[in-house]
């Protein structure tokens, strides 16, 4: 059996990894780090 990788343009669709620290939901265009929205996390650095 021959080993077939498909091409995949950009990262669409491509998993890099699981983590439970943060929260990814590019669609809704949010990002979350250990529950806290990065845009506070960002005003209060």
């Amino acid at each position: 059996m021959k080993d077939e990788r498909l091409l995949s343009p950009g990262l669409k669709g491509v998993l890099a990894g699981e983590t439970a620290l943060a929260m990814i939901d590019g669609e809704a265009g949010r990002l979350a780090y250990r529950g806290y929205p990065i845009g506070e996390m960002v005003e209060r650095g």
